[in-house]
């Protein structure tokens, strides 16, 4: 059955800019440079040459059989037992109160609601009562009171603060276009999510950092990582941008080793400075939780997702990266490239 999604003319009117040209923030910039694009050093994984051989049987499948095959060696195995503290999950939805609201009731009444987000895949933190189902329970990164002050406040219960998401293509089929609007629209609402819980827990605005998310587009051909982040505006108008920082296609072993080297890094910022930031601001978010409604309330934030009755104060833009004219032209921001040759991955990578 085929996902329902938005065109971007209509992501547009809801002020997500798919594939967007709008300059990095100078800390997601920093942040690209200094975090996923780290070398790492050792010996190559074999996966990358794995997706090579596998292109030419994953081309004849369906959107789910290619999944299958490639998207355990691109991302990360759905079970919790490839990296300890991760897990990832199938089609779940994410509460759809965490899109953006239409910037006006004319956009409302002229293209309708945005659809329901619901990624083909979402990794993130293992909870406590999943890990609790294995024998021997398995290591988390949250314990079950941290899992209980986030009640009634996540994205979806079954994993907790998502950090990476995709969308699967076939390579006869949808567009990989369709894919592009369908994860630009799951972004940002895991950027906003992010946004509102660091704006209930400091009573700030998150930084771009903080509500950073990143996704994966493929369609068996080509394989693209998104960043996706969110500015707001002099009037407290949120605006979503999604651009990428990698490209590749399938063809070719060493851009995927340079993909899946993206990824991991992810992964190892997600369960050491990222979860640290989470967590210091767990205690504070709930008791500001508590304050705005009570134990075992649903909290249903509001921290200027676009809706007009929003009454959060305006707040500065963040100061965008002007890097010189000749990289202006170009994107996503290339890392310095060593030869294929010596381009290697650690023995002790993450199994995924």
């Amino acid at each position: 059955m085929k996902k329902k999604w938005d065109k971007q003319s209509k992501l547009a009117a809801y002020e997500i800019d798919v594939d967007t040209t709008h300059p990095w923030p100078q800390a997601l910039q920093r942040h690209i440079e200094q975090e996923l694009f780290k070398q790492i050093p050792g010996t190559r994984s074999p996966n990358a040459k794995k997706i090579v051989d596998l292109r030419r049987p994953a081309a004849l499948e369906n959107e789910p059989g290619a999944n299958r095959l490639l998207e355990p060696l691109l991302l990360f195995s759905n079970s919790p037992l490839a990296v300890p503290g991760i897990a990832s999950k199938p089609n779940h939805n994410l509460d759809r109160q965490f899109l953006p609201n239409a910037p006006s009731k004319i956009i409302e009444t002229e293209y309708g609601l945005l659809t329901q987000p619901q990624p083909d895949t979402a990794t993130g933190y293992l909870s406590p009562t999943e890990a609790g189902k294995y024998t021997p329970r398995l290591a988390t990164a949250f314990t079950k009171e941290e899992q209980a002050m986030l009640r009634h406040f996540t994205l979806n219960p079954g994993l907790l603060f998502p950090l990476l998401t995709s969308q699967w293509k076939p390579a006869n089929g949808e567009a990989h276009q369709v894919a592009m609007c369908q994860t630009a629209r799951d972004g940002a609402a895991v950027v906003n999510y992010l946004h509102d819980y660091y704006q209930i827990a400091y009573n700030r605005p998150a930084t771009v950092v903080e509500a950073l998310h990143v996704s994966v587009t493929c369609n068996v051909e080509i394989v693209n990582i998104w960043l996706h982040w969110r500015e707001d505006d002099g009037a407290g108008q949120p605006k979503h941008y999604m651009k990428s920082i990698h490209a590749c296609t399938t063809w070719t072993e060493p851009p995927l080793l340079e993909a899946r080297a993206i990824l991991k890094n992810l992964v190892r910022y997600a369960l050491d400075e990222r979860v640290a930031s989470i967590k210091a601001a767990l205690p504070h978010f709930y008791n500001n939780k508590l304050k705005m409604k009570g134990p075992g309330s649903r909290l249903k934030a509001n921290t200027g997702r676009g809706s007009a009755a929003s009454i959060r104060p305006p707040t500065p833009m963040s100061t965008p990266f002007s890097p010189p004219p000749q990289v202006r032209q170009s994107m996503p921001p290339q890392k310095k490239r060593r030869p294929a040759e010596e381009r290697v991955e650690s023995e002790d990578e993450l199994q995924v």
